[in-house]
């Protein structure tokens, strides 16, 4: 990258760590300070004690490991693939990969829609029902 590239990614990257990192950063200070103001371990090691935020901590862990096993392991070749076919082979090919995207997007505004609107209409017939209109 160029120096005049720093440039252009530098707002960005400041953006990006005022917005993200610097609340992440704060929030995992706060955990060390007690409300007396002194420095303290004593909620890190609260998670210690209690062995259900050890078998949750190791869930979470193991289900990272794998997808990110199985994202390379799928990912790379797919990707290497792609880069030999045409344009019009890797526009079609983008296009597939990303269209479980789209059907996930998809299905989840139309679920909201149904709930809001299962919820909307019982929560009428509710109100019409308790002030005896119907």
């Amino acid at each position: 990258m160029t120096r005049s590239g720093y440039t252009f990614i530098a707002p960005l990257l400041l953006l990006m760590f005022a917005a993200f990192n610097a609340p992440l950063v704060y929030m995992l200070g706060m955990g060390f300070w007690s409300k007396g103001g002194g420095f303290t371990t004593e909620h890190y090691a609260a998670l210690t004690d209690a062995p259900v935020y050890l078998r949750v901590l190791a869930g979470t862990v193991r289900v990272s490991v794998v997808s990110t096993i199985a994202n390379v392991a799928l990912g790379y070749p797919l990707a290497y693939w792609m880069r030999s076919l045409g344009p019009k082979g890797q526009l079609v090919a983008v296009a597939l990969v990303i269209t479980p995207f789209w059907i996930s997007v998809s299905n989840c505004g139309n679920g909201w829609q149904i709930r809001n609107a299962t919820y909307n209409t019982e929560s009428f017939y509710c109100y019409e029902t308790v002030n005896g209109r119907l």
